[in-house]
């Protein structure tokens, strides 16, 4: 790989090696086989496609032969790993040297989606999808997406699941790709989604809700498409917003009295580029796009959780149904039913948990049309962030504060309504005080939410709040207090209130006695030098005299 990257054989040693690999193409080992199918790969991806006849040559062979299945497996690998690499399809698509190699193995692709081979189907659609999925799609893929879709469709009712699955992701590139294609039959392609989305796989219902998730980007066509079936096919979104058995059993489900325990080395989350913000996955700046993404991404779930499941996939499907396909009065009656269902506390609690994490989820498109509905269900979620049950607990808080605007502008109101901002404070105030360190984490994010959406709004109560943020930062271990770093970033950023004396009396002292603490080399001294410049920035002169030893200290990093 070394050599290939840098260019230092000789044009007599590259193709021995070109020959090599071809040889161990042809070998009877298969694991041989796979390894010169590899190497294929690898040398196409440091060199020119064009200059490589004899590989273009033996392909074509291969693929046009049938009656040896794991020479035709083994030609499909080589032309999968091309397809998927962005200097692979490239250069299958270039016609800089002649004409371009996919003209002759496009065909013989589609042709291959109707072998008898589940194998050879599964592989054939593979190399399309790559091909779609490439920023660049090469043109002769673009300008032959009729008949991709018409292949794709051939095989809708194909019996092999890795077939089924690839269909299903070849589907949704095309629609990214080509919308105006497959939108002809859409009528006939989401009943297909949803039997998907029936069955008991969850790795195919997966790639299924993903469908609906980019079908939403075509808002007049996923409106006409969904709005007749819209009740079903919500229920089905929550059903997959359930935490799985494997989610459950891997977050726990107690309340732990934890924090007093020291975070093992290896769970301790690395700094990355771009502070506390950026590696908890919360964006600073408001934009619709990661807005939408940090509004799935912390569910009540560990907020480090990188994990991209079928919860948060179908739950972003909702979050665009709500926002971008329906307005809030024309999905509410279809929605609101299957949510209030989920509620009763009748229910097994990860029916309550969904149903909240719904309403949390639903907040961006429909906090207007539940209007009549939030002075009964805000007190329902603050009430639940005191549940014993540590995830209803969490996705209580992270679901309240989605609807921190209306309590906002009710609070300004007045009436009775105008309490729940300060009950929302309340709330979060006792979770970032709670002994469980997951919940400790939740409620601090949500503050740091809750400030960047109240601002002002939370000027009354920020003495408060800056006396909890202390109390919390003497008993939080390593990873919370850097999410409470967060918490004091937007705090002072967004709540004018926070430059007063006191609140600065109260926050710099225990900042810079840690702080004082770590030598140059520690990579956590970075989050507080960023913290103390939010502060310094929003507080100006009045505390020149208090910093004059975090500047000579921070000289010491220049």
């Amino acid at each position: 790989r070394i050599g290939l990257q840098r260019s230092v054989f000789l044009l007599e040693g590259l193709q021995h090696i070109k020959n090599s690999a071809l040889h161990l193409f042809r070998s009877p080992e298969k694991m041989m086989r796979k390894s010169g199918c590899n190497l294929v790969a690898l040398i196409v991806e440091y060199s020119r496609l064009s200059q490589w006849p004899e590989l273009l040559q033996l392909l074509h062979q291969a693929l046009e032969q049938q009656q040896d299945e794991p020479l035709l497996l083994e030609a499909f690998h080589i032309l999968d790993l091309l397809c998927e690499s962005e200097s692979g399809a490239t250069q299958l698509g270039s016609d800089e040297a002649g004409p371009a190699p996919l003209t002759v193995f496009l065909p013989i692709i589609l042709r291959h989606f109707q072998n008898p081979s589940n194998a050879v189907r599964a592989r054939a659609v593979s190399c399309v999808n790559h091909l779609l999925n490439h920023v660049d799609v090469p043109q002769l893929v673009e300008a032959n997406s009729e008949k991709i879709f018409e292949h794709l469709s051939m095989l809708a009712n194909d019996q092999d699941r890795k077939v089924r699955k690839e269909v299903c992701q070849g589907i949704t590139s095309l629609f990214s790709v080509r919308p105006d294609v497959v939108s002809v039959q859409i009528d006939a392609v989401v009943p297909f989604m949803l039997n998907i989305l029936e069955t008991a796989d969850e790795n195919l219902a997966f790639d299924a809700v993903e469908f609906f998730q980019t079908l939403c980007t075509e808002p007049t066509v996923a409106k006409k498409a969904i709005a007749p079936r819209l009740q079903p096919f919500i229920a089905v979104l929550l059903r997959y917003m359930h935490l799985s058995e494997e989610e459950i059993v891997s977050l726990g489900t107690d309340a732990e009295n934890d924090t007093s325990v020291p975070d093992r080395p290896e769970d301790i989350v690395p700094m990355l580029n771009g502070g506390v913000d950026k590696q908890r996955g919360y964006d600073n700046d408001d934009d619709e796009d990661g807005d939408d993404d940090d509004e799935i991404s912390l569910d009540g779930e560990d907020a480090y959780e990188a994990n991209y499941t079928i919860r948060k996939a179908s739950a972003r499907t909702l979050a665009a149904l709500c926002s971008e396909v329906f307005d809030g009065q024309e999905i509410l009656p279809s929605l609101l039913p299957l949510l209030q269902n989920g509620l009763d506390e009748a229910k097994p609690w990860v029916e309550r948990e969904t149903a909240i994490f719904g309403l949390g989820v639903i907040a961006k498109g429909c906090t207007a049309a539940l209007e009549t509905h939030l002075p009964k269900l805000v007190p329902y979620l603050l009430q639940q962030a005191a549940s014993p049950q540590v995830h209803v607990r969490n996705i209580s808080m992270w679901a309240a504060v989605r609807y921190a605007t209306w309590m906002c502008d009710a609070a300004k109101a007045g009436g009775p309504n105008a309490a729940f901002l300060r009950d929302c404070v309340v709330v979060l105030s006792n979770g970032m005080m709670s002994r469980d360190k997951r919940t400790q984490r939740q409620a601090a994010s949500e503050v740091t939410r809750l400030a960047y959406d109240a601002g002002a709004a939370l000027n009354p109560y920020v003495e408060d709040l800056s006396k909890v943020v202390v109390q919390a930062y003497g008993i939080y271990q390593i990873n919370n207090r850097k999410t409470l770093l967060d918490t004091i970033d937007s705090l002072f950023s967004s709540v004018p209130g926070c430059v007063s004396q006191s609140v600065i009396a109260n926050i710099l002292p225990m900042l810079w006695t840690d702080f004082d603490q770590l030598n140059e080399s520690d990579a956590l001294a970075q989050v507080y030098l960023h913290t103390f410049g939010v502060i310094v920035s929003k507080a100006g002169p009045s505390v020149i005299e208090v910093c004059k030893p975090l500047y000579l200290r921070s000289l010491s990093y220049i």
